[in-house]
């Protein structure tokens, strides 16, 4: 092979190597590193206690708690509750960057409630993983 075939061919190579292995990243997708959009999850989450959120004397209020996340945007709260026992669960997910979360009615027979934290890194929303599920029977 001539000298000028090799050095043609080293270069036609790396070029295919270089194209190959190197990632594509698009001119409007910002590249974000994996360890950003990790979420850690919810440790510390106590079981619901009675407060007194107005002192109104209207019913017993609920609440529970769980430790800060470090680095996270807030907490979503997935709420399951019923006012009698032969219902379908009723849910709602609340999002709250306070590290409690409050239940007001004195209708109900029943509520349970998970927690997870999560992130927002450039405009995508990244979650952790759910807690456990507290339970709270009424009457």
């Amino acid at each position: 092979m001539k000298k000028t075939s090799k050095i043609l061919f080293a270069i036609i190579a790396f070029a295919l190597l270089t194209i190959t292995f190197t990632p594509v990243v698009h001119m409007n997708q910002p590249v974000v590193a994996e360890a950003a959009t990790k979420v850690g999850k919810i440790t510390g989450l106590s079981n619901w206690k009675e407060v007194e959120l107005y002192g109104d004397g209207d019913g017993v209020d609920y609440r529970i708690t769980w430790k800060k996340v470090k680095g996270v945007t807030g907490y979503q709260v997935k709420e399951y509750e019923k006012e009698d026992p032969s219902e379908k669960w009723w849910s709602q997910t609340v999002n709250t960057k306070r590290t409690r979360y409050d239940v007001q009615f004195s209708s109900l027979y029943a509520f349970q409630a998970k927690v997870r934290a999560y992130k927002t890194v450039n405009g995508k929303t990244y979650y952790g993983p759910w807690s456990k599920i507290v339970k709270k029977t009424v009457y």
